[in-house]
Parts: structure tokens; sequence; C-alpha cells
């Protein structure tokens, strides 16, 4: 009957083993490693394609708005031509840099 009360041994065995030693190595182990080379060069390599196949209505409304205002552009300056040669007025600096400035505008987009 005396004998019986042997349960706190493999209680106190079972406890302290497995929580200390076995979680820190790997953790430690397998952070630094895979960050650092490897996902950098997919992500940029990676990243324009699928924004163009993903989002092609925003692709094609910046074109359009792109277009848009380069239409507008040459619109102004088709103005400003027909507005300076019906008026005669060669000499006007104002009007000459206007259309230099839109013509750079145009050329560089």
């Amino acid at each position: 009957p005396y004998y019986y009360s042997s349960p706190p041994p493999p209680y106190l065995y079972k406890s302290p083993p497995p929580p200390s030693p076995s979680p820190p190595p790997p953790y430690v182990y397998k952070s630094p490693p895979p960050p650092s080379p490897s996902p950098p060069p997919p992500y940029v390599y990676k990243s324009p394609p699928p924004l163009l196949h993903r989002r092609p209505l925003l692709m094609c409304t910046c074109l359009l708005h792109h277009l848009h205002h380069r239409h507008h552009l040459l619109m102004s300056i088709s103005l400003l031509h027909h507005h300076h040669h019906h008026h005669h007025l060669h000499t006007s600096t104002s009007l000459r840099h206007h259309l230099r400035h839109l013509h750079l505008l145009l050329t560089s987009t």
C-alpha cells in the first residue's frame, strides 16, 4: 500500500527535457539564410509582368490618359500656330517661348 504512492517520479521525468533544448536551434538556423539572398531577385524580376497582366484596365487608362494629354497638347500647339500665323505675331516672344515649351513637352513624352 505504501509503495503505491509512486506517481511523482515519472511526472518529474517528463517535464524538463522537451521544452528547453529543442526549439531555439532550428529557429536560429532557419531564420537568417532564406530572407536575404533569395527573395529580392524574384520580387524585382516578377513584379512588373504580373501587374501588367493582372491590371490591363489600369494600363489602358494610363495610356488613354497619356494619349488624351498628348492630344490636348497637340491641339493647343496647332491652335497657337494658327493664331500665330493668322495675326502675324512673328515677333511675339511669349508665344514662341510657349510653343517651344509645348514642343519640348511633347518630345519628352
